[in-house]
C-alpha cells in the first residue's frame, strides 16, 4: 500500500566522506544526496504500523522510556533498518510525550507542595488552637478529635514503608491510591484531557499522516531525528558482526548452492562465457519483478507491492573522533553509496557484502518478509546464498491501545482506561526528579557512558522490540508462500543465467524441484534445504535463531 508519510524536515547536508581504514567506508566523489531520500520512505512502508507504536509513546511509559534510552540517549549507536514502518516520528512523538510527561510532573509536584504547605498551615492552627485551649483549661472536643486525626494519618502514611514482605508492599501501594484521592485532581485531568486530544486529532485512524511533530520537539533532537531519517532506508546498511541482519526480525531458514560450473555440451558452438555476480543479480530482478505485475492484476495479492533493492553491509564501527554524520547513508543515488554498490558486487569479501534484498509485507504490513540474496562465483564456483526473515505482528498492546483510541473517536468514556495506561510513579524520587530535572538527565545519561565515544553499527531494533512473536495459522500460510514463491523466481534467474552463458543447467532444476517438495521454514526444519549440485559440490543446511510461532 502506497505510504501516506510526510515529513516537515528538510534533507539533512550530504558529508564529507569517512577517513580511509580497514572498516571505514570507502570516500566517494563528494556529491551530495538527494534532497528527497530522507523523506521518501519505500513503498511497502505502513502508515498503520507506524501510528500504533506511535500510541504507546503516550500510553506506554515503559515502552516510551525504553525508545528513549535506544535511540536518544545512546546516540552513537546507528539506528536499525526500519522494515515496513517509519521509526522518525515515532521517537519524534516519544520524545513528545516525555516532554509533555515531565511538564505533568512538575506541575504535580508543585500541587502536592502547595498541598503539604496547606496542610502544614492546618496543623499548625490545630496546635496553636489546642495549646491555647490547654492554657485557658478549655479543650473543645472537636479540636482534640481533629488533632489525634491528622497526627494518626500522617502516622499512617509514614509508618507503611517500615513494614516487612508483601506486607508492606501492599499497605505502599494502598496508601499510593489514596494520596491519588487527596492531589490535586485538576493537574491529572487537565494531563489526561490532553493526551485526549493528542490521540484523537493526531493518532487515531482517520486522522494519523505520518508527519513529524518537529514543533513539539525539543530543538536539540532535530539532528537526530534527521540522521535517523537517512539512515532508516539507506542503501548502505552499518551492522554489527553479532546480528548484522538486525531489523529483520528472526531467521526462517538459510540455504545456500555450491555448484560447479560445467559448460553445456558439445553441440555448442561457442565457449561458455564469464559468469559474474551482476548477470545473476540482473536476471534474477526480472523475474522477481514478473510477480509485481500479475499481482497488480488482481489487486489484493501483497506480492504486488514487492520491494526490490540491492544494498551493501559494512561493519559500523567508524575510528574515534568520526561523527555520526559522517556515515555514507543514503539512496543509490548518493555518490558515496553508489560506489560501494559497484564495489561490492561479486566481492567475495568478509566484512563488505553485497546483497539483493527482496521484501514483500501483508496483513496491513504486520507480517514482514525480507529474503537477503548473495550470489559469488569464482573459481568456477557458483555460490547462491538465500537467507529468509520476518518480522510478526506487533504484540497485543498496540491492539488495546488501538481499540481505546478507536473508543475515544466514538464517543465513549475512556477516562478509566486511560487513567490504567497513565499509571505513574507518586514517590519521593518521582518528585524530587521532577523538580531537578538536569540533575535526573545526568543520572539517566550516566547509564548509557561506557567510555567509548566511537559510533558503532545498531544493536536494538524497534520493530524487533514490539513484534509480538505469534502468527495466525492463515498468517503462517501467507509466509510459507511468500518464502516459496521467491524462492522460485530467485532460482529461476540463476537457471536464466547459467544457460544464457552457456553452462549446465539440468542438476540445478532438480535441485530446484527437491527446494519445492522439503521447505518448512516456520516451527520446524527445512527438508532438502540445503542443495549441492555438479561434482564436487558441497552443501550446507543452516541452523538459525527461531522464528515467531503460531
Amino acid at each position: 500500500m502506497p505510504d501516506a508519510t510526510t515529513r516537515v524536515l528538510p534533507a539533512a547536508d550530504a558529508a564529507p566522506p569517512a577517513p580511509p581504514g580497514p572498516d571505514a567506508p570507502a570516500p566517494g566523489r563528494g556529491d551530495p544526496a538527494p534532497q528527497g531520500f530522507a523523506a521518501d520512505a519505500p513503498t511497502g512502508t505502513s502508515s498503520e504500523v507506524t501510528r500504533l507504536m506511535c500510541l504507546g509513546a503516550y500510553l506506554d511509559r515503559v515502552y516510551r522510556r525504553i525508545v528513549l534510552g535506544r535511540l536518544v540517549e545512546d546516540a552513537r549507536r546507528v539506528v536499525a533498518p526500519s522494515y515496513g514502518f517509519d521509526a522518525e516520528p515515532v521517537v519524534a512523538h516519544c520524545l513528545r510525550a516525555d516532554a509533555i510527561d515531565e511538564e505533568f510532573h512538575r506541575r504535580l509536584s508543585t500541587a502536592r507542595v502547595v498541598a503539604v504547605a496547606v496542610l502544614t498551615g492546618v496543623l499548625l492552627l490545630l496546635a496553636v488552637g489546642w495549646a491555647e485551649s490547654v492554657r485557658f483549661d478549655r479543650v473543645s472536643a472537636w479540636t482534640a478529635v481533629a488533632l489525634a486525626l491528622v497526627l494518626l494519618a500522617l502516622c499512617v502514611r509514614v509508618g507503611v514503608h517500615f513494614l516487612p514482605g508483601d506486607t508492606g508492599r501492599d499497605a505502599v501501594a494502598l496508601a499510593r491510591e489514596a494520596d491519588t484521592l487527596l492531589m490535586p485532581w485538576l493537574v491529572r485531568r487537565a494531563h489526561r484531557e490532553r493526551l485526549k486530544r493528542i490521540l484523537a486529532r493526531e493518532l487515531s485512524e482517520e486522522t494519523f499522516t505520518g508527519s513529524v511533530p518537529i514543533a513539539h520537539v525539543p530543538s536539540k533532537h532535530v539532528p537526530l531525528l534527521r540522521a535517523i531519517a537517512r539512515e532508516q532506508y539507506s542503501a548502505l546498511v552499518p551492522y554489527r558482526n553479532e546480528d548484522p541482519f538486525l531489523g529483520a526480525g528472526g531467521e526462517l531458514h538459510m540455504w545456500s548452492i555450491a555448484l560447479e560450473l560445467r559448460e553445456a555440451g558439445a553441440d555448442r558452438s561457442a565457449p561458455a562465457s564469464p559468469l559474474d555476480e551482476r548477470v545473476v543479480v540482473d536476471l534474477i530482478r526480472p523475474q522477481l519483478e514478473s510477480l509485481t505485475l500479475s499481482a497488480a492484476e488482481d489487486g489484493r495479492d501483497r506480492l504486488g507491492g514487492l520491494e526490490i533493492a540491492e544494498c551493501v553491509y559494512l561493519p559500523g564501527t567508524l575510528p574515534h573522533g568520526v561523527p555520526r554524520s559522517r556515515l555514507p547513508v543514503g539512496g543509490p543515488d548518493d555518490a558515496r553509496v553508489a560506489d560501494h554498490l559497484r564495489a561490492a558486487v561479486g566481492e567475495g569479501g568478509e566484512r563488505r557484502r553485497h546483497f539483493l534484498r527482496i521484501r514483500v509485507a501483508g496483513w496491513d504490513e504486520q507480517v514482514v518478509v525480507t529474503v537477503f540474496v548473495r550470489v559469488h562465483t569464482q573459481g568456477g564456483i557458483l555460490l547462491l546464498e538465500i537467507v529468509p526473515y520476518l518480522l510478526g505482528p506487533l504484540e497485543e498492546r498496540f491492539r488495546i491501545m488501538d481499540g481505546l483510541v478507536d473508543a475515544l473517536t466514538s464517543g465513549v468514556d475512556v477516562d478509566g482506561g486511560l487513567d490504567q495506561w497513565m499509571a505513574h510513579d507518586t514517590g519521593l524520587r518521582k518528585t524530587l526528579g521532577a523538580l531537578l530535572p538536569a540533575a535526573r538527565s545526568a543520572g539517566e545519561a550516566s547509564a548509557f557512558d561506557d567510555g567509548d565515544m566511537r559510533v558503532r553499527g545498531p544493536v536494538f531494533s524497534l520493530r524487533e522490540h514490539v513484534d509480538g512473536g505469534k502468527l495466525s495459522h492463515f498468517q503462517r500460510m501467507d509466509v510459507i508462500r511468500y518464502v516459496k514463491t521467491l524462492g522460485l523466481r530467485i532460482t529461476e534467474g540463476v537457471d536464466q543465467a547459467l544457460a544464457q552463458a552457456g553452462y549446465e543447467t539440468e542438476e540445478f532444476r532438480q535441485q530446484v524441484v527437491n527446494v519445492g517438495e522439503g521447505a518448512v521454514f516456520i516451527g520446524g526444519s527445512m527438508n532438502n534445504g540445503a542443495i549441492a549440485t555438479g561434482r564436487g559440490a558441497s552443501a550446507q543446511d543452516h541452523s538459525a535463531r527461531s522464528a515467531p510461532q503460531g
